[in-house]
């Protein structure tokens, strides 16, 4: 046996490479009758493998006494921590209680990663986030292509379910095999893939996916011709049964293919290299962290500058399913592989909308960036989706607590709130009032879920029932101030006499900070300080001139409805230094002061004597009479001079016109002034 040290006969340095299957080998080694030292250094790459229970064959290389090392360096671009939920169990809306703990020997948190009693401090730590802002890693984006039942059976001209009785299960499988071809032909020609790794639990699907890809193409260009042009990509399977050089052979061929599909069941896995893809598709649903992390790991590999890989996960709508539902049934392998990638990508989770229900911008940017349906779906939505992801999203409880959610986000959209009737029950049958009602007697007694009572803040949830009529009556002050512009509501309404209570009590500082609080974000002024009637007609003229209405046209007779607000206005402008400050300031926000009084004075009548000697200043102009539709201006002002003479002469030959106005016109005219060929007298 060879032996470590300075001596000309003794090795200088040695290493020891093994597979943790093997650690049985060295531990019999260093526990033999020789002298053995202990490692320098024990390296374990691939370190998740050996984290869990701690009476797990591999995890003894943890301990000291049977694998003798001086340090040991735990590696893996996937650690396993137990601190939180395991994702294969079931999600609780409710807070759990304490229960009794395992034994420690076989807690899985004892050997959790993140035990620095077991594996130490962690010394280094190189995000997936951050290797993608490096351009050491592609960036990635989630492409969610979706399939329902109707548009594949109209495509490949099936009948509808129930129609057939070939219906039956295996038929089913290929229905379902087919949308899949469908799902991953619809990515690639809309995102422009070239090279496409899928992974399938079972080999017998992942051989009969890449068997049958063939014939669903050619199913659908007899149906539709111009399906997919330009895309018929190779295909190829790599499994277990392959040996190393045949692998090679479907690798090579796969990279100089110049569109091609390669299907496997958890062959290329840990330490296995594949030549550069532009997506991955977890043709089967999946929560394990490992195969999401390696799986999508095929994909970031950087072949050029500036690509962004995508992980495809398709979805299958079954009859009956609204295809827009993110929360629903089908989307359920969505969010299973997203709760993996979000423990090794914060950017995943980023946080929950405001109380507005709206995201920062930048984080609305980045879930834009990351995330593609193949409808539009607002960034909200999905954040909301991806916080309730932090338990299993197949897990029973976990489905009751996301058709919760979808039921208060469509009751949001509709009203704008979620002050919910406790008998009400939304359009597809759901007790949305019951829900709401279990939710706050929970968060009452302290048993509900920290995350989920904050998604349900998020859509502006009520959880105390005196507070929930309040908002309601909020609601309705808001609704009426949008409309009117003010919180001047006449008294005999319901809304007019609560507010009336409100500024009663404020008057008399019986009404909380917090609630005033509440009025006045509606309404800095619900308080009325200048009087109902004030603020009334105000509003009324600020919303007339806000619709684009000319100040100039107002006058002192203009009225609004019933309204006299010529009038109304002219009084405030000519006692403008006896008005209030605060209505100074909000007439001047309208720039309605007296140096800018629009109001015109009532223009005084001209006299019948001003108008003759208009006419007589036309006829010395034009040395004629005015015809029926002629205008004379002076000074900017015009007088319709030909109407007004056809007018005299009217009431003239009626009789009606008085003797002095009959004698002035007559000194104009030359003969009878009447006559429309009347000639005017010359003037000297």
């Amino acid at each position: 046996m060879s032996v470590v040290g300075e001596r000309e006969d003794q090795l200088r340095a040695l290493t020891v490479i093994c597979t943790y299957d093997s650690l049985d080998k060295i531990e019999g080694t260093q526990h033999t009758g020789y002298q053995v030292p202990p490692f320098d250094l024990a390296i374990m790459d691939e370190a998740h493998r050996i984290a869990g229970r701690s009476d797990k064959k591999w995890a003894v290389i943890n301990d000291p006494q049977r694998i003798l090392a001086d340090r040991r360096l735990y590696m893996t671009a996937t650690p396993r921590s137990f601190a939180a939920p395991d994702l294969a169990g079931s999600a609780d809306i409710f807070r759990p209680r304490q229960r009794g703990s395992s034994p420690p020997g076989l807690d899985a948190a004892a050997n959790s990663m993140d035990n620095e009693a077991v594996y130490g401090k962690k010394v280094f730590e190189y995000p997936l986030a951050q290797a993608i802002t490096d351009g050491v890693a592609a960036d990635y984006r989630i492409v969610v292509p979706t399939v329902t039942d109707t548009e594949l059976r109209d495509l490949l001209n099936l009948p509808a379910p129930g129609t057939s009785t070939s219906d039956q299960a295996g038929p089913q499988d290929a229905l379902r095999t087919t949308a899949l071809h469908l799902a991953v032909l619809n990515a690639m020609a809309e995102h422009s893939m070239r090279r496409v790794l899928l992974f399938f639990h079972l080999v017998e699907d992942a051989t009969r996916f890449a068997r049958e890809l063939g014939h669903t193409l050619r199913r659908l260009r007899r149906a539709a011709p111009q399906s997919f042009p330009g895309l018929d990509p190779e295909v190829f399977v790599v499994h277990g049964n392959h040996t190393s050089d045949e692998r090679a052979e479907i690798f090579a061929r796969f990279a100089s293919s110049p569109c091609a599909i390669l299907t496997n069941a958890k062959v290329i896995a840990e330490g296995i290299d594949i030549p550069s893809v532009d997506a991955v598709v977890f043709a089967d649903p999946t929560s394990s962290i490992v195969r999401c992390v390696q799986g999508l790991g095929r994909g970031l590999r950087l072949d050029v500058s500036g690509k962004t890989a995508s992980l495809i996960v398709p979805v299958y709508i079954p009859p009956g399913a609204d295809d827009e539902d993110i929360l629903g049934t089908a989307y359920e392998p969505v969010w299973a592989i997203t709760t993996a990638l979000a423990s090794r990508d914060h950017r995943i989770l980023e946080r929950l909308p405001n109380k507005a229900n709206r995201l920062p911008t930048e984080t609305s940017r980045i879930i834009q960036h990351r995330w593609h349906f193949d409808f539009t779906v607002r960034p909200e939505r999905i954040a909301r989706a991806m916080d309730l992801i932090s338990f299993n999203p197949r897990g029973p409880l976990s489905r009751s607590r996301r058709e919760g959610l979808t039921a208060d986000q469509a009751f949001h959209d509709a009203h704008g709130h979620l002050d919910v009737p406790t008998d009400h029950t939304d359009t597809v049958g759901y007790e949305l009032g019951r829900f709401i009602t279990a939710m706050r007697d929970a968060h009452n007694a302290d048993r509900l879920d920290a995350g989920f009572a904050a998604e349900l803040d998020a859509l502006g949830m009520i959880w105390d029932k005196h507070q929930a009529a309040w908002r309601a009556r909020l609601t309705a002050a808001a609704d009426y101030h949008r409309i009117h512009g003010h919180l001047a509501a006449p008294s005999t309404t319901p809304l007019g006499a609560f507010l009336a209570e409100q500024r009663s009590l404020a008057t008399h500082h019986r009404r909380g900070e917090a609630r005033a609080a509440d009025l006045a974000a509606i309404d800095p002024h619900w308080k009325l300080p200048y009087g109902a009637d004030w603020h009334r007609k105000y509003h009324l003229l600020r919303a007339h001139l806000t619709a684009g209405n000319d100040p100039t046209a107002l006058t002192t007779d203009t009225t609004l409805g019933t309204v006299k607000i010529g009038s109304w206005l002219a009084r405030q402008l000519t006692q403008w230094n006896k008005i209030d400050p605060g209505q100074q300031q909000l007439l001047t926000a309208l720039d309605l002061t007296p140096e800018t009084n629009p109001l015109t004075p009532r223009r005084t009548r001209r006299t019948f004597e001003q108008t003759v000697q208009l006419l007589e200043l036309f006829l010395h102009s034009e040395g004629r009479a005015p015809t029926a539709r002629e205008t004379i201006t002076v000074d900017g002002e015009t007088a319709q001079i030909g109407p007004w003479l056809a007018k005299a002469r009217t009431k003239r030959r009626a009789g009606q016109l008085p003797a002095e106005h009959d004698t002035l016109l007559a000194t104009l005219f030359e003969g009878d002034w009447t006559s429309e060929s009347a000639e005017p007298v010359v003037l000297m």
